[in-house]
């Protein structure tokens, strides 16, 4: 509750939203069930990898880059989007159970440190 997720995919829509159906987030309930539709970004642009899609979602969103946990399998998406303040975890094997944790405990590592830092650089 209070969490919004979205999708940055340079894929094709009617290969991603399929996968999407795959991944349960709890019993009965997948991927696609809990994305906010509003927040779907799915193109592609040669060599910016994802950062024109967070750029994106962080204006529709309005959420501080800080509180937004990105995952991907590509080093180089990872990097394009850390200047922005996300926390960013690269997953080079894909998004299974323990790289989900594994991201989750980045993401609260992440929020310690962005709580400790003085205030004229948090935001």
């Amino acid at each position: 509750q209070g969490v919004r997720v979205a999708v940055a995919s340079s894929s094709r829509r009617h290969k991603a939203l399929p996968l999407l159906e795959t991944m349960e987030t709890a019993p009965g309930i997948t991927m696609k069930d809990v994305i906010d539709r509003r927040l779907f970004e799915m193109y592609y642009r040669r060599g910016e990898y994802k950062r024109p899609h967070l750029e994106t979602l962080l204006a529709k969103s309005g959420v501080a880059p800080n509180k937004v946990l990105f995952v991907d399998d590509s080093a180089k998406n990872i990097q394009s989007v850390r200047p922005l303040g996300v926390c960013a975890v690269h997953l080079p094997e894909g998004l299974t159970e323990a790289a989900w944790s594994h991201s989750l405990e980045m993401y609260r590592a992440h929020q310690n440190t962005a709580n400790e830092l003085p205030a004229e650089r948090a935001t």
